[in-house]
């Protein structure tokens, strides 16, 4: 059981980097046929585990549970040292130092999952991890859920799939969908305006702002993707083009955030006139 890799000091950049490697560590350990990887937080149920993993599992022994440390160099050289612990069911931890690049998380990555291996006393695998297999599958779960209205766990599969490599323009224009939606859940809009709540809304304006940002890159995102020279649309990839909807959603939002935070709809039209090339 993965618990979590913490960095040692909080930054945005650290915190991101925690959950970045901690998810690439849990999609490599998966790959191991020897191995289950439970209570992963971006994995919807073990069945979807195990639908990644082609050899069958072994009756579980016991439970390991695994968490660790990273620590950043004190350069700009993006070395980063784990410092990794393995609790087995029985006996005394095991512990151990692997060092790799920020810039290059699944080489790190596989070093652990090696290291986990040597530490369990695991058979050490012949096979390959190939994330963008497991990329793939998060991109049809997320756009399962983008279809379905489950938005919170379409947004994390889409992210999830993003993490593990995938670039198809598909996943780009459901997010931006999944994400518009999300900025505009909690108000009253009609086809054509929003009706303005009497008091502050309850999202707070840097939020929504930074979450129609995200929306709208995604949406600039897939236009570039598919003007992408050779592109060819996988047609079991369901999508539509998110321009239209964004602009037309992000329009609403401006009006609210003109009135409750002026800096924030400066940010937003900002990155707006990079879909829309115009003012």
């Amino acid at each position: 059981s993965v618990l979590n890799l913490r960095a040692d000091y909080a930054t945005p950049a650290t915190l991101e980097l925690e959950r970045n490697l901690t998810l690439l560590l849990e999609s490599g350990l998966a790959s191991v046929p020897k191995f289950v990887v439970l209570e992963r937080r971006h994995a919807w149920s073990l069945g979807f585990e195990r639908s990644l993993e082609t050899p069958s599992h072994p009756l579980l022994d016991g439970a390991w549970l695994l968490d660790g440390t990273i620590t950043l160099a004190a350069t700009d050289s993006g070395e980063v040292t784990v410092h990794l612990r393995l609790r087995p069911p029985h006996g005394t931890d095991r512990e151990s130092e692997i060092q790799g690049s920020a810039q290059d998380l699944p080489a790190l990555v596989k070093k652990l999952v090696a290291q986990v291996e040597t530490s369990t006393g695991k058979e050490m695998s012949h096979d390959e991890w190939h994330p963008e297999r497991e990329a793939r599958e998060y991109l049809r779960e997320g756009i399962w859920g983008w279809q379905h209205k489950v938005y919170g766990a379409a947004l994390e599969a889409l992210d999830s799939a993003e993490l593990l490599g995938e670039k198809a323009p598909q996943l780009f224009a459901a997010r931006s969908d999944v994400l518009g939606t999300i900025a505009t859940n909690d108000l009253n809009i009609e086809t054509w305006r929003i009706i303005l709540p009497n008091g502050p809304s309850a999202q707070p304006a840097a939020k929504r702002a930074d979450t129609i940002i995200r929306a709208i890159d995604d949406a600039v995102c897939f236009n570039a993707g598919v003007k992408t020279p050779g592109y060819v649309p996988d047609p079991v990839l369901a999508y539509s083009e998110p321009g239209p909807a964004i602009v037309e959603r992000t329009s609403k939002i401006l009006v609210l955030l003109d009135r409750e935070d002026p800096a924030q709809s400066d940010r937003v039209r900002q990155a707006l006139r990079a879909l829309t090339k115009f003012d």
